[in-house]
This record gives C-alpha cells, sequence and structure tokens, in this order.
C-alpha cells in the first residue's frame, strides 16, 4: 500500500453532506457485538494535562496529550481534507475528514511528534447524529509503516457525544511504543455512505515516561 500517495480519489458515492439522520432512524449497536467488550467511553474530552500523582514513594507517570500529524491518508472527498481531524470543532459540518470511496480500502495514519506509549484514542463527532459515523473501524500502530499491530477493533455510538477506547499497549506485560496511528474504517452507520472522522485525540506517556 502506498501510504505517501495523495491521488485524487476515485468517484465517489455518498459523502452525506445533507443526510444527518434523525433520532427516529438512529440505528443501534448491539449488545452482543464482537468488538463491545473492547468499548471503554467517557462523555467528553479529556482536559490536555494531568499532573503526577504520587503513589507511596513512586511518581506515577503521567497520562499527556500526544502531539501528532496527518502522515498519509488513501482518498478525501471534496474540501473534507484529513487534517481536519486536528482540531475539534464539533458544530461545524466541515470540520472533518470524508473519504473518497467507502470501500475496504480506506484509511488515515498519523506520526506522533515523538515516539510515545498510546493508551486511549478518543473521537469527537459532530453535535448532530451522522450517518457517516464509524460503525466499525480498526487502530493499528508500530514503529514502522510495515510493522504494526492491531490495537483496537470497535465502533462509535451514532450519536453527538465524544467516546474514549483504550489501546492495547502492552504485549507479555510490557508496554510497547509507537511512532504511527493507523485509522482503518470498516462500516459507516449509513449503508454506502463515505466515512467521516470529526476529530482525534492521542494520550499516553512520552518517551521519558516510560
Amino acid at each position: 500500500m502506498d501510504y505517501s500517495a495523495n491521488a485524487a480519489p476515485p468517484p465517489v458515492s455518498r459523502d452525506g453532506d445533507d443526510h444527518v439522520m434523525d433520532e427516529a432512524q438512529q440505528p443501534l449497536i448491539s449488545s452482543n457485538a464482537n468488538y463491545s467488550s473492547n468499548l471503554s467511553t467517557t462523555s467528553s474530552l479529556q482536559n490536555d494535562s494531568q499532573s503526577p500523582k504520587l503513589s507511596g514513594s513512586a511518581l506515577v507517570p503521567t497520562v499527556q496529550k500526544l502531539g501528532y500529524d496527518v502522515f498519509a491518508w488513501s482518498s478525501h472527498s471534496a474540501n473534507y481534507h484529513p487534517r481536519h481531524v486536528l482540531v475539534n470543532k464539533p458544530t461545524d459540518q466541515s470540520s472533518r475528514w470524508s473519504s473518497g470511496s467507502n470501500n475496504q480500502m480506506q484509511y488515515l495514519t498519523f506520526k506522533l511528534d515523538n515516539i510515545a506509549v498510546i493508551q486511549t484514542i478518543t473521537f469527537g463527532k459532530y453535535h448532530k447524529v451522522h450517518v457517516c459515523n464509524l460503525k466499525e473501524f480498526k487502530v493499528y500502530g508500530g514503529l514502522t509503516l510495515n510493522n504494526m499491530t492491531e490495537l483496537l477493533h470497535a465502533g462509535l455510538r451514532n450519536d453527538s457525544e465524544p467516546e474514549t477506547f483504550s489501546l492495547k499497549h502492552k504485549l507479555n506485560g510490557v508496554v510497547f511504543p509507537c511512532q504511527y496511528i493507523k485509522i482503518v474504517p470498516n462500516l459507516a452507520w449509513g449503508p454506502n455512505f463515505n466515512f467521516s472522522i470529526w476529530y482525534v485525540e492521542l494520550r499516553g506517556l512520552g518517551e521519558s515516561e516510560y
């Protein structure tokens, strides 16, 4: 897969500009979905920083918001550029990435400013339910683009509340760092609609904390 290609997107199906669903139309995630056990949801975005905490005589590492840039993407529709996910504007309908297609080859790849142990990922949303929200997705991470581990397989509720998920960050009990994060959408809430991501926040331990 060409991670640096920003080629013109293929003909799009629909990006959901005028297809915001009413509450009565909103589908529900089944309680026995395969990925439901992975969900760890909060109703609001966390503060940008947290103070270190003392545990006995030891200083607990500080979980912090991690800086990143959008490194590569599969496609984007019209003016819905991938870098829109860097800014949280829940009332701005245009402040999102929308893929140029709804096939299984769509993705966003982020490069962290510094290597870090990534513990959580938060998805911000539009202030109304939306057909392009991700009903199912996967998150991968690694130190290189050619060697990435699946960190999460989950789905978003189709509502306006941000959701935070815990990411796999240990192998055999030992934390592992990442330089790259890749989000791969699998399904949107609206059949045949392109995928949209409105905002992404990563939190974890900086290189000096682990």
